[in-house]
């Protein structure tokens, strides 16, 4: 094959993959609303663990909440299509390589699934057990557009305090504060 070729079949290959993630990406924002509830679902079950009152959510601007669903999409897009991406990078690639080269990839692949979906089972595990607030407390009243989470400070102790006072050009004196379930 000649450089061109290798050109035109790279190019047929990405298109077929862009394909590919934007099909799989306007699918998933089609469920966007339900992805946003089952991937915030643990972080609702631990703030509500951890006392903070009822879960709220925080849009800075009215178009936020329509960049954050396509954000989701697209990442669930991205994974639904990444078979085929695969496939097409294979495809791409493997009639380079030597017949040893190629015997490494169903190996490989077949790893790489496994320590993601270990992963994401590790996550799905950690979060519950985030009882650990780090929290920074200025003396003053808020005004204007702050939002602040309400816990139970009584299912929580305090573990650290470091206090900071309004030198170093700091405007206002603040502490970092770590609390614990306790």
């Amino acid at each position: 094959m000649s450089f061109g070729d290798h050109l035109e079949e790279l190019r047929k290959r990405l298109k077929y993959s862009f394909y590919a993630i934007f099909l799989t990406t306007m699918a998933a924002y089609i469920f966007a609303e339900l992805l946003f509830a089952v991937m915030a679902q643990p972080l609702i079950e631990a703030w509500d663990r951890a006392g903070l009152g009822s879960p709220q959510l925080h849009f800075a601007n009215p178009i936020e909440p329509f960049f954050t669903f396509l954000k989701l999409s697209l990442v669930v897009g991205l994974f639904a299509a990444s078979p085929f991406v695969f496939y097409q990078l294979w495809a791409f690639v493997a009639p380079g390589l030597y017949r040893k080269e190629r015997r490494y990839a169903l190996p490989f692949g077949l790893f790489s699934g496994i320590f993601f979906i270990g992963g994401a089972d590790l996550y799905a595990q950690a979060i519950p057990l985030a009882d650990r607030l780090h929290l920074t407390e200025v003396d003053i009243e808020a005004q204007g557009d702050a939002w602040f989470p309400d816990y139970d400070k009584n299912a929580f102790r305090e573990v650290s305090r470091e206090p900071h006072t309004g030198e170093k050009g700091d405007a206002l004196g603040f502490d970092f504060v770590v609390y614990e379930r306790g």
